[in-house]
């Protein structure tokens, strides 16, 4: 069976199924490829893992108790924070409904709830854009596999895909072979989207519905792109130039989006999935409208 990622037939005895979005966020047992065991193992822990533990992505995660694996409930603990100029460890409990827990690691001992009030706290966190482009590239080459299978793969040059994946920025290499690359790639935090309408409009599109992980696959002239959000939060676009064999036919061939709601998978059209949504707007618009007239 075929692997995409390292390109190459993988057999059974030395290969299993991959999560293209794992289900730590928000993904689904429906939505899967083929991988080589000893890939999906280190791309587990260096990519998937490190956007599960990624601070912002765990509240996500809390918000809409998306597990993984092991089941267990999501618990972010913020561990270089600092209160009073005391080293402190901050942890949001499973259960939302309970107060935040603030650990002195000289005290040994958890700070009352009542010593807690008015008092400053400062916490560093570390988000890597790395993550975020290696988490990209893998979701894109997965999810192109997962959809379009054989035209993806004679479509689309996936050594660029693979290329970003493997990019270390330490690593002169792969670090070349990113700045070489004719992929355009929109990452989360990108300051160009707040003034792109284009943009805009995937953000609004993956905060569509809160708690949804989302990929959003579209054709057009020369490129084909992926759009992707997690649990109702934007993180990034991959555009990826393609030959003429990926160009829309039709209307109805410019794309799929992909949605993934508690384990389902729900496959729309580009064109039918935007008129929903456009026609969410507008009764929400009428509902306003009515609402201000009466």
């Amino acid at each position: 069976m075929y692997c995409i990622y390292t390109n190459r037939e993988v057999p059974q005895n030395k290969g299993n199924w991959d999560h293209v979005i794992p289900l730590s966020l928000g993904g689904s047992n429906a939505f899967c490829v083929w991988s080589d065991v000893g890939f999906n193992s280190e791309m587990g822990s260096r990519v998937d893992g490190a956007i599960a533990n990624d601070f912002l992505v765990q509240i996500l995660r809390q918000r809409n108790d998306a597990r993984g694996h092991s089941n267990r409930p999501v618990e972010p603990v913020w561990r270089k924070s600092t209160m009073n100029d005391r080293p402190v460890q901050v942890k949001f409990p499973a259960d939302v409904t309970q107060p935040i827990q603030v650990w002195d690691a000289k005290a040994g001992a958890n700070i009352e709830e009542a010593d807690l009030a008015g008092q400053p706290l400062t916490s560093e966190h570390r988000i890597s854009i790395d993550d975020n482009l290696r988490f990209l590239a893998k979701v894109a080459l997965g999810a192109g596999q997962f959809i379009l299978q054989e035209e993806f793969r004679t479509g689309v040059d996936c050594n660029e895909l693979r290329g970003l994946l493997a990019f270390r920025r330490s690593d002169e290499k792969t670090h070349h072979a990113v700045k070489s690359s004719k992929l355009i790639i929109a990452h989360r935090f990108d300051p160009t989207l707040a003034n792109s309408d284009q943009g805009k409009m995937y953000q609004a599109a993956c905060r569509r519905t809160p708690g949804t992980s989302l990929v959003i696959m579209q054709k057009h002239k020369g490129y084909l792109s992926f759009h992707l959000g997690i649990l109702g939060e934007f993180m990034g676009s991959v555009f990826c130039p393609s030959t003429s064999s990926l160009w829309p036919i039709s209307n109805e061939d410019q794309g799929v989006v992909l949605e993934l709601t508690k384990g389902q998978v729900t496959r729309h059209t580009l064109l039918e999935w935007f008129k929903a949504w456009h026609d969410e707007l507008g009764k929400e618009e009428g509902q306003g409208t009515a609402s201000s007239d009466a």
